[in-house]
């Protein structure tokens, strides 16, 4: 399967998209349900998961200026490290000028 992935993102530099779908939730509630516990974990990973399943390269980068803290990921393809980290660079660069 990440053969396939890896041609299908051939013409595509970056996926960039929430680190996590959510911000981090309170922990008691999660102690105390199962169930919460389950969902939540698998709403916290999904994002991050795609990268492990398709052998992807990924970044996550903190997003100044936010009120509450979030980051944003970066996905590339497999062994396009380099690439991904000078993009992520280049993204840092446009949120401290943003900022």
């Amino acid at each position: 399967m990440p053969a396939a992935m890896d041609r299908r993102l051939r013409p595509i530099d970056v996926l960039v998209l929430p680190t996590t779908p959510l911000i981090a939730p309170a922990i008691q509630p999660l102690l105390e349900d199962d169930d919460l516990y389950d969902r939540t974990d698998g709403l916290l990973l999904r994002n991050p998961q795609v990268a492990n399943q398709f052998d992807l390269t990924a970044i996550s980068l903190s997003m100044p200026e936010m009120s509450l803290p979030a980051g944003l990921m970066l996905f590339a393809r497999r062994g396009h490290d380099r690439r991904l980290l000078s993009i992520a660079a280049a993204v840092e660069e446009l949120f401290r000028r943003a900022s």
